[in-house]
C-alpha cells in the first residue's frame, strides 16, 4: 500500500514537470505532420512496423487522389486518351473495393499511363479549388509511383511526412528534449472532431495553433461558402477567448509556407481578403495574416500577461521544425519562470 502511494506521488511529481502541448487548428493544417517530426527529431524515428502501416496509408492516398482526378476530369468534360480508358476503368474498380488491395505491377502500368494522359496532366496543373486534394503530395507520390507499387517499398521519412491521414480522436506522443519531458496532444481538426477538444484542456502548458497559409483561396469541405482561412481565424478567436487558456501564452504556426509562396504566383490573395490592396508577395501577404491573428489575440488580453508567439513554418521541412521547436521550448520555459515569479 505504501509503495502504491509512493509511486503515485512520484508520478504526480513527474507530471508536474512535464510540458503538455496541445495542438489545435482546422483539419489538414499540419498538426499530425508536426507529431511525425517530433518522432524523427526526438525519438528513434519510425519502426519497420510503423513504416509498413504508412505504406498502406500512402497507397490509399494514391488510390484516392487518382480516383478524384479521374472523376473530376470526367465531370468537366475532359476525355482520356482512347488507349487509357480501360486502365482508368480497372483502376477505378479496384479503388472502390471495400477491402484494401496493395498497389502492384499491374497498378503501376495503369498509373503510369494515366499520369501521362493529357486530361490528367491538365487537372493536376490547374490545381482546381473544387478538388478536395492536397496538391503538395499528389505530384510527389505519383512521381515516385514505381517505388510505391513495389512489393519491397519502405516509405522514407519524407514520404511519411507528406502522406495524408485524417486524425480521429486524440493522439498523444511523449518525448524528452534536453531533460524536459514533453507530452504532445494532437486532436482532429474537422468540425465534427472539435467537440472532443474540451476533454484535452486540463493541465495544458501551452497551445500551438496551426494555420495552413496555402489554403487562403480554398473553401471548407463541410461548408462551401466559408474560406478555410476565415474558419481558422474564427476558431483562433474562440480559443483565445476560452476560459481554460486565459493566462496562457499561445504559439501560432503559420504553416505550409512553401506552398503559400508557390500559390501566390498564380492565385490572388485578395480572393479571401477583398480589403487587401498590397502586393501579391509572400512577405506582404504574410504580414497581413500576422496582423489579423495578432488583432484577434489582442482583443482577449485585458489585464492578463499572456503573449502570442508567431512562427512561419513548413512542417515537412525537418531542419525548419527543429529550429522552430527549439525556439518554442525556450518560450515555454521562459513562460514557466515568469508564472513562477522569476
Amino acid at each position: 500500500h505504501k509503495q502504491i502511494e509512493k509511486d503515485l506521488r512520484e508520478e504526480k511529481k513527474n507530471y508536474a514537470k512535464e510540458v503538455k502541448l496541445l495542438l489545435l487548428g482546422a483539419g489538414d493544417s499540419g498538426k499530425s505532420t508536426l507529431v511525425r517530426q517530433m518522432k524523427i527529431l526526438y525519438q528513434d524515428g519510425f519502426t519497420l512496423n510503423e513504416r509498413n502501416l504508412f505504406k498502406e496509408i500512402i497507397q490509399a492516398n494514391v488510390y484516392n487522389s487518382v480516383f478524384v482526378i479521374l472523376t473530376y476530369a470526367e465531370r468537366i468534360g475532359l476525355h482520356l486518351a482512347e488507349g487509357n480508358k480501360e486502365a482508368a476503368e480497372k483502376f477505378r474498380e479496384r479503388a472502390m473495393r471495400i477491402n484494401f488491395e496493395p498497389l502492384d505491377e499491374e497498378s503501376l502500368r495503369w498509373l503510369q499511363a494515366l499520369w501521362a494522359d493529357p486530361a490528367v496532366v491538365e487537372v493536376v496543373s490547374a490545381q482546381s479549388k473544387e478538388l478536395p486534394l492536397s496538391f503538395d503530395s499528389v505530384p510527389y507520390f505519383l512521381s515516385k509511383i514505381e517505388d510505391i507499387c513495389s512489393a519491397e517499398y519502405k516509405p522514407t521519412d519524407e514520404d511519411i511526412l507528406r502522406c495524408r491521414g485524417k486524425t480521429s480522436g486524440v493522439v498523444e506522443t511523449t518525448f524528452d528534449v534536453n531533460g524536459t519531458p514533453f507530452r504532445v496532444v494532437d486532436v482532429g481538426g474537422q468540425r465534427s472532431e472539435r467537440r472532443k477538444w474540451i476533454h484535452c484542456f486540463q493541465n495544458v502548458t501551452s497551445i500551438i495553433f496551426f494555420v495552413a497559409l496555402s489554403e487562403y483561396d480554398l473553401k471548407l469541405v463541410e461548408d462551401n461558402n466559408v474560406y478555410r482561412i476565415h474558419e481558422s481565424q474564427k476558431l483562433f478567436g474562440e480559443i483565445c477567448s476560452c476560459r481554460w487558456f486565459q493566462n496562457m501564452d499561445i504559439i501560432l504556426f503559420l504553416n505550409k509556407t512553401d506552398l503559400f509562396k508557390e500559390k501566390l504566383e498564380h492565385s490572388p490573395f485578395s480572393q479571401a481578403f477583398p480589403e487587401y490592396t498590397g502586393k501579391n508577395t509572400y512577405e506582404e501577404c504574410c504580414k497581413h495574416i500576422r496582423k489579423r491573428f495578432q488583432a484577434l489575440f489582442d482583443k482577449t488580453i485585458s489585464e492578463r500577461k499572456k503573449k502570442l508567439f508567431i512562427h512561419e513554418t513548413c512542417s515537412i521541412d525537418t531542419s525548419n521544425i527543429s529550429f522552430v521547436f527549439g525556439s518554442v521550448r525556450s518560450t515555454i520555459l521562459d513562460s514557466s519562470l515568469r508564472q513562477s515569479g522569476f
